[in-house]
């Protein structure tokens, strides 16, 4: 179920990214459907739609409120057609972040990550000498030079590993 829902929120983005309004109602509606399956998921999602509804419902009355302040009847399908148009998609993309936060509490969310080991450590495998043999075989094969000695007055100059880059200017001495 958590694929088939994942793949249903993907359709679900696609269509609002589109403003596709009636395939958007379509796959949430589809959503809800699924959310079936996990009841308190379901009852959740369908409780945070019916706050929303009621905030759209507030929206609109302001809309209708404004569009009858309009001088002409242009002026008032302007109000419903701009103001309208934008509660909608404004309503979808909540409603869209209500369906993740509901997958999320839920688990409904399949996600892709690597499994972790179910073995504690290499030592169940190996014995002491084969992992010493192993670790033996890491080491570098280039010898490292041990630390320089601090000079006599106690303080250590710091080595750079590169050259500093000079401007034009500036005497050309490596001799740091």
């Amino acid at each position: 179920m958590e694929d088939r829902l994942a793949h249903k929120f993907d359709d679900l983005q696609m269509s609002r990214e589109d403003h596709q309004a009636g395939l958007f109602d379509q796959v949430a509606r589809s959503i809800e459907v699924l959310m079936k399956g996990v009841p308190e998921a379901h009852s959740e999602l369908i409780h945070q739609k019916e706050l929303l509804d009621r905030d759209l419902e507030e929206e609109t009355l302001d809309i209708e409120r404004e569009a009858s302040y309009a001088k002409n009847e242009i002026h008032r399908d302007a109000i419903y057609q701009s103001r309208g148009f934008k509660a909608m998609w404004d309503y979808r993309e909540v409603y869209e972040e209500i369906i993740m936060e509901v997958m999320q509490k839920y688990n409904l969310i399949p996600m892709r990550k690597p499994q972790e080991s179910q073995f504690a450590s290499p030592s169940e495998f190996m014995s002491a000498e084969d992992m010493q043999r192993e670790i033996d075989a890491m080491q570098p094969s280039v010898p490292i030079p041990p630390a320089p000695e601090e000079k006599s007055n106690g303080k250590k100059k710091p080595g750079l590993s590169f050259k500093k880059k000079r401007g034009e200017n500036q005497p050309q001495d490596f001799n740091l």
